[in-house]
């Protein structure tokens, strides 16, 4: 299983930053994240396929790096 941590430092940090607070990405924080999807699964759609300035991640990563980095995400980052 991937480590969702290691994920998000490598592959999300640079436009969501460390907290998730947004730097040329949109704000990602639990808070923020949670109302706009409700389910993992519509979380990591968005991941995989993209949306807007959201580049896909299908041919970047597993769907197990996928589903991790989600979980990571909507546990609060940490």
């Amino acid at each position: 299983m991937a480590d969702g941590k290691n994920v998000y430092l490598t592959r999300c940090v640079g436009c969501h930053g460390i907290d998730g607070s947004g730097i040329v990405g949109p704000d990602i924080r639990p808070n923020e994240v949670l109302e706009k999807y409700a389910s993992a699964k519509a979380m990591e759609a968005l991941v995989r396929e993209g949306l807007g300035e959201m580049p896909e991640f299908a041919s970047k990563l597993r769907d197990d790096e996928i589903a991790a980095v989600v979980a990571y995400v909507r546990g609060g980052l940490g």
